[in-house]
């Protein structure tokens, strides 16, 4: 083979790579689900009745949260606490 198809044939490598990178770079990968926080208020009411007495006894619950970011977003690196030794006291 002489020297000139040698030469297209590496051309037309490094095109056909340059396309297909272009072609790959132009993909927009998949979308991530959104986040979707738990409602950061909650009520929960259950009612019990007294067999014998009649008497209706209502007990209710209610639950707030102040977490309104998802997690780990304001979480930094934890911090591992040390104990510490108490002095010895010297004796005498």
């Amino acid at each position: 083979m002489s020297r000139r198809k040698i030469a297209w044939i590496v051309v037309g490598v490094i095109v056909a790579h340059f396309a297909a990178f272009l072609l790959i770079a132009h993909i927009n990968p998949l979308s991530k689900t959104p986040f979707i926080a738990p409602p950061n208020f909650g009520f929960k009411q259950t009612t019990y009745v007294d067999p014998v007495s009649g008497e209706k006894t209502i007990e209710r619950e209610f639950r707030v949260s102040t977490k309104l970011a998802q997690p780990g977003t304001y979480e930094g690196q934890q911090k591992i606490e040390e104990e510490k030794s108490k002095p010895e006291v010297a004796r005498q």
